[in-house]
C-alpha cells in the first residue's frame, strides 16, 4: 500500500504522470497501471484525466488529505527515532532566503556537518511567503527569516543586522562626508557598532539616486521607513530582487543603496565604495530562527539551532 501513496503522492504534487515517473524512475505505463489498480482497489477515480492539467476528483482529495495525515505521522516517528539514534544518522531541512542562505545558513551548516557529519542537511530556498509555507507545511524544519507569524511559528533571535547607507565612491557628496564615511575594513572590525561612530543625516542625500529593493523584500520596508523617518521623497533608479545585485550596481557607481554589514563582511572589498552608518532604530534588522508551533524539536534541529547561537552569539 506504502507503494501507491508514494505513486498517487508524485502524480499530485508533478500534475502530470509523465513527469512523475521520472520522479520515480519508472515507465509511464508501470505508473498508470498502479494507480489504476490502487482506483479499482477502492472503487474510485483518484484523478480526473479529461484536462490538460492532472487535477484531483472529490475522491482524489479525501485521498490525499489522507496520505498528509499518513505523512505526517511517519515524519514524527521519524523525529523520535532520530533522537534514539544520538545524531549519528537522520536528515534535517533547513530553508532560508537566497541572502540569508549564502551569507548566514552557509556558514551555519558548514558548522553543524563538521560537528555531526551523519545528518544529511536538505537547503530550500525561496522568497519569505513560500518559505513559511515550507515551514508549515513541515516541507522544512527550520526557517531562518526577518519576520514571522506568531500564532503560527515559534521563534529565537539569532542576530541582528545593522543596516548601513552605501554609496558609490565616484558620488561627490563623499567629499562632505569624509568624516563620516567608513571603509569595508571598519565595518569588518565593528567601528561601525561604537556609539562614537558618527552617524549620516540622510536628507543631505534627497537628490541621490537610490537602488531599492522590491516590495515584498525586509530591505524595502526598511527603506520605506528611513525615507519617512527622515522626510525624503528619494529618487529611486531602479527596483531590484536581490541585496547583492543592488550592492554590485552600487559598486559600479550607478546609485545609493542600503546594505547589510553581514553582506559587506561577507563579500570581498569593494574599493569603490563608502560605508555610512545611520541612526535610527530603523536601520537594525532582526534575523530569526523559526519552527511551525508545536512541532516536535528532534535532537538534530535542537542542535542545528546551538550550533548556529553558537556561531552568532558576538
Amino acid at each position: 500500500m506504502l507503494q501507491y501513496l508514494d505513486y498517487v503522492w508524485a502524480v499530485y504534487e508533478e500534475k502530470s504522470f509523465t513527469r512523475a515517473a521520472e520522479r520515480l524512475f519508472i515507465s509511464q505505463p508501470a505508473l498508470s497501471a498502479t494507480i489504476k489498480k490502487e482506483e479499482e482497489r477502492l472503487n474510485i477515480k483518484i484523478f480526473d484525466r479529461t484536462t490538460s492539467i492532472i487535477s484531483l476528483t472529490q475522491e482524489g482529495e479525501a485521498y490525499i488529505d489522507a496520505v498528509k495525515k499518513i505523512r505526517a505521522v511517519e515524519r514524527e516517528f521519524e523525529n523520535k527515532i532520530m533522537d534514539i539514534a544520538s545524531l549519528h544518522t537522520g536528515s534535517i531541512t533547513v530553508s532560508g532566503a537566497n541572502f540569508i542562505s549564502s551569507f548566514v545558513l552557509s556558514r551555519i551548516i558548514e558548522k553543524f556537518s563538521t560537528k555531526y557529519p551523519g545528518i544529511k542537511i536538505k537547503l530550500l530556498e525561496s522568497n519569505s511567503k513560500e518559505l513559511e509555507d515550507f515551514l508549515l507545511r513541515e516541507q522544512a524544519d527550520i526557517l531562518l527569516d526577518y519576520a514571522y507569524n506568531e500564532s503560527l511559528i515559534d521563534a529565537e533571535l539569532l542576530l541582528e543586522e545593522q543596516v548601513l547607507l552605501a554609496l558609490p565612491g565616484t558620488f561627490k557628496i563623499n567629499n562632505e562626508l569624509k568624516q563620516k564615511r567608513l571603509t569595508a575594513k571598519d565595518i569588518i572590525n565593528n567601528k561601525h557598532l561604537k556609539k562614537n561612530c558618527p552617524c549620516v543625516d540622510l536628507k543631505i542625500l534627497e537628490n541621490e539616486n537610490f537602488l531599492i529593493l522590491k516590495s515584498g523584500n525586509s530591505m524595502n520596508e526598511i527603506a520605506g521607513k528611513l525615507f519617512d523617518e527622515y522626510g525624503i521623497k528619494p529618487k529611486i533608479s531602479m527596483q531590484l530582487d536581490q541585496l547583492m545585485t543592488a550592492y554590485n550596481m552600487c559598486s559600479l557607481g550607478m546609485g545609493a543603496t542600503f546594505t547589510s554589514d553581514i553582506l559587506v563582511k561577507s563579500v570581498p572589498d569593494s574599493k569603490t565604495v563608502y560605508y555610512y552608518k545611520i541612526d535610527s532604530k530603523n536601520a537594525v534588522r532582526s534575523l530569526f530562527i523559526e519552527y511551525k508551533k508545536n512541532k516536535h524539536k528532534n535532537k538534530a534541529m535542537q542542535k542545528f539551532a546551538e550550533t548556529a547561537k553558537e556561531l552568532y552569539s558576538n
